[in-house]
């Protein structure tokens, strides 16, 4: 089984860290949100932190909405997101303040320059 053992994590292990994943890459709030969605977040509490998910959950599903270039993956997690209508006005705050984020480099690049 996977429970014990699942490493999906994009950041290298952590010397002193109990679980495997640092639960705050994108790879791994994907592979939580996935997992929290199908029922199956629980099982995996020995290689991630689901505090530490449960407390950026919002921010990242603002992340994920804002993307301008979308993985199939991503597409699929939105899709199932708006389907089970989790968007909440926290979420539409992350949203935002991404999109006005980048709107703010792109701004930036074409004063500096």
């Amino acid at each position: 089984q996977t429970f014990e053992h699942l490493d999906v994590c994009t950041h290298p292990y952590i010397e002193g860290r109990d679980e495997i994943n640092c639960s705050e890459c994108y790879k791994c709030q994907r592979t939580m949100l996935t997992l929290e969605i199908l029922g199956k977040l629980e099982f995996y509490a020995n290689v991630f932190d689901l505090n530490k998910f449960r407390k950026n959950k919002k921010k990242y599903i603002g992340w994920l909405l804002s993307k301008k270039k979308k993985l199939t993956l991503d597409r699929e997690l939105i899709r199932v997101i708006k389907e089970m209508n989790q968007i909440d006005s926290e979420i539409y705050f992350y949203m935002i303040k991404n999109i006005l984020y980048r709107q703010k480099l792109k701004l930036k690049r074409i004063f500096n320059s």
